[in-house]
């Protein structure tokens, strides 16, 4: 069960009894009830798990210096200044992750399938005014970024607003950098 069943050319991504059964009788022309291969799965010392996305790994110390950092920033702020953390998220096809047979003590690891169909969300939320503020946009680029970032400043009609952003490519445009020039309450 090292394999997906990508690597045997099936365009489904996890093995499941149904799966294994096909899988079976396609390479050995042998027909196995699907209780039969769940039976199999049991005496080759195999269990169902959840797959796990993979995250990239984050440096605990950096991390930790940035947290302390800002509650260093955060309390010389103004009574009038906000403190927004904004981010955005996409919705888009991609598989449902279901638990399938795999090792014991082997988690199935499903490859992100990424596609173009979807709808993005941006949003920024305020901590100590306990507020968020969020928009649909169907692309995801330096001219949806300033709309909601000119929402904002609709929204929040007063003090400054201070972003805090990951490094995203629409974060740091020349078209934002030139926006941001021209409004000095962000």
């Amino acid at each position: 069960m090292h394999h997906s069943p990508t690597d045997f050319g099936y365009e489904f991504v996890n093995w499941t009894g149904k799966s294994v059964a096909f899988h079976i009788s396609k390479k050995w022309g042998k027909t196995l009830s699907i209780r039969a291969t769940i039976d199999l799965f049991h005496r080759l010392h195999l269990t169902l798990l959840r797959p796990r996305y993979q995250p990239a790994k984050g440096d605990a110390k950096k991390q930790a210096w940035f947290k302390k950092a800002l509650q260093k920033f955060a309390d010389r702020l103004e009574p009038e200044d906000h403190l927004m953390f904004l981010d955005e998220a996409s919705i888009k096809w991609s598989a449902t992750i279901s638990r399938m047979w795999a090792e014991i003590g082997h988690q199935p690891i499903i490859p992100q399938i990424g596609g173009h169909k979807g709808v993005h969300i941006i949003g920024a939320v305020d901590p100590r005014g306990d507020r968020g503020f969020f928009r649909f946009t169907p692309r995801l680029k330096a001219p949806q970024f300033i709309e909601f970032i000119e929402y904002l400043l609709h929204e929040i009609p007063t003090g400054k607003i201070y972003l805090v952003l990951d490094n995203a490519k629409v974060h740091h445009a020349i078209l934002v950098q030139n926006f941001l020039q021209l409004h000095s309450r962000l």
